[in-house]
């Protein structure tokens, strides 16, 4: 039972000692550059740094950290470019896979990382490949063998739990993360609305119509944020209106090239009775959560409390909803989240709260 213990205070103290900010590489850039990261902040003392698979994380100058200590998760590249990385004695640097590395670009034994003075790397000792790991416990760097090591299996699921994920293969950076997508008939065509949780170099979203669900062609473009973590809501009207089914969805590409979908809406020449967005308030007060709505909505509306990971954290269904609902929160820590509402018909809003 006393190991027990001591395992629970040894994670609890890990989690504490890194408690700071996530910061996600999303440009593949310098290190003390803060446009290099989401948030837009050069990384400080406590911060778990993602350097996400496909991304390069580049120290081009001596970037001396110490004492602060960080921890860094790499899916992608760290690259020491005449560069040295030096890190405080808590700090540690997890290789989740075999596609993450360390790198030397040219081979410099000046190119190092040092972990609470104790050298773990330098550009002789070549390029080093994941899964492994050096923190002030792992050897010291020698000519040809670098201080990184095979983390064990419990140190894997450390740092897998740390970056969000039960595994690697769990943490893959969509350029948008889509929180609604709702098409409506309107009284001067279709109103195409989309809003997004988080979008990492999104760059545009093309609005694609098709009469057969099969064949699509874009109507209209609409630039996108481009790097958010804050809910972003988008809306275009399509004033052709067809005379039987049309399709929607929305295909988001981002500045390299990459492209995802939405799913496929429908709306058909029957009319119907659009909620807008600005008939609907959301009011965060103490332990509930007020909508309200300026005229009567129907069907089924469900409240969503969702965090910026995009997981619902909790939802209630009201089947007869009058012009207000009280919508009961479970507790969360405080924080800021976002509230949807949907009907799955004509009404889907989302919005940030501070809780």
């Amino acid at each position: 039972m006393k190991h027990i213990y001591l395992l629970i205070l040894s994670s609890l103290l890990f989690f504490v000692a890194f408690a700071g900010t996530k910061k996600l590489v999303v440009n593949n850039g310098d290190f003390s550059t803060a446009n290099s990261w989401l948030p837009s902040v050069v990384p400080a003392d406590g911060d778990v740094l993602i350097v996400p698979a496909n991304y390069t994380l580049i120290v081009a100058k001596n970037i001396n950290v110490a004492p602060n200590n960080i921890t860094i998760i790499v899916d992608g590249t760290v690259d020491l470019t005449n560069g040295k990385l030096i890190l405080g004695s808590g700090s540690a640097i997890y290789l989740s896979s075999s596609t993450a590395a360390i790198v030397s670009s040219k081979g410099n034994p000046a190119d190092k990382i040092t972990i609470g003075g104790s050298e773990k790397y330098n550009g002789q000792v070549g390029d080093i490949a994941g899964p492994a790991l050096a923190d002030i416990s792992t050897a010291t760097t020698s000519t040809a063998t670098s201080g990184f090591v095979s983390p064990s299996v419990s140190t894997i699921t450390t740092y897998e739990l740390l970056a969000g994920r039960s595994s690697s293969s769990d943490f893959t950076v969509l350029p948008v993360k889509f929180l609604s997508f709702i098409v409506s008939k309107a009284s001067t065509g279709v109103t195409v609305q989309w809003s997004t949780a988080q979008e990492i170099n999104a760059s545009v979203f093309h609005i694609e119509r098709s009469e057969d669900s099969r064949t699509w062609r874009t109507i209209a473009t609409v630039k996108a944020v481009g790097n958010s973590t804050n809910v972003q809501s988008y809306s275009y009207t399509d004033k052709t209106i067809l005379n039987k089914v049309a399709y929607y969805r929305i295909k988001e590409v981002d500045t390299d090239g990459q492209y995802t979908y939405t799913d496929v809406k429908n709306v058909t020449n029957q009319s119907t009775q659009s909620v807008a967005a600005n008939n609907v308030t959301i009011i965060a007060n103490g332990n509930n959560v007020m909508v309200n709505f300026s005229k009567q909505v129907a069907g089924t509306v469900v409240v969503r409390l969702i965090n910026f990971g995009g997981q619902v954290l909790t939802q209630q269904a009201y089947s007869q909803a009058s012009q207000q609902i009280v919508f009961n929160k479970t507790y969360v820590n405080k924080g800021n989240y976002i509230i949807s509402v949907s009907n799955n018909s004509d009404l889907n809003v989302a919005k940030q709260v501070a809780l």
